[in-house]
């Protein structure tokens, strides 16, 4: 984890997992999309380079535990890591206090908001607009876990088809 950076006066500060490839691409349009609005703490994938160096805003980060897909790894160590990361997000949470967490479309996004959620904080899930008339096993994993209050999908088709998700409009 790195020092704590403070909120900006009259900002909210706001948890956003960064994942890599499109997934990264579409967290960077969120971000500047909210940038002058809010204050960032980020949850990164193992071998991301620093916020400020993906052209991000400035602010504290923590780098995740990697969930090895469970088709291909072990049950055991998936569960494992996945308590790991809940438990790491909690401290991060509680130290950084974000009022509100955003996850685009990846496994490990879904277990922070979840964690976000059991903490009080607001949480809002994207699905990837890869994802047009079907949804992905996370966004999937999100609506079972219940782990986002709101769910938007960047495709109308794709939002009609999932009951908890709804459409305001693309990222990209």
């Amino acid at each position: 984890m790195t020092d704590r950076s403070q909120t900006k006066p009259g900002k909210k500060k706001v948890l956003v997992s960064v994942c890599g490839g499109g997934w990264g691409y579409e967290v960077g349009q969120l971000i500047h999309m909210l940038e002058n609005d809010v204050s960032f703490c980020y949850m990164m994938v193992p071998q991301a380079e620093s916020p400020e160096k993906q052209g991000y805003p400035e602010g504290p980060y923590y780098y995740e535990p990697r969930i090895p897909w469970l088709k291909y790894g072990s049950f055991i160590r998936s569960v494992f890591r996945i308590v790991a990361l809940m438990a790491q997000t909690a401290l991060f949470i509680r130290r950084e206090r974000p009022e509100a967490a955003i996850a685009v479309a990846s496994v490990t996004g879904v277990f922070m908001l979840l964690t976000a959620r059991v903490m009080g904080c607001k949480t809002i899930y994207v699905e990837s607009i890869t994802r047009v008339r079907t949804p992905s096993n996370s966004m999937r994993l999100c609506q079972r876990l219940r782990a986002s209050r709101h769910i938007f999908a960047q495709w109308p088709k794709l939002a009609e088809s999932m009951s908890q998700a709804r459409y305001e409009g693309s990222v990209l």
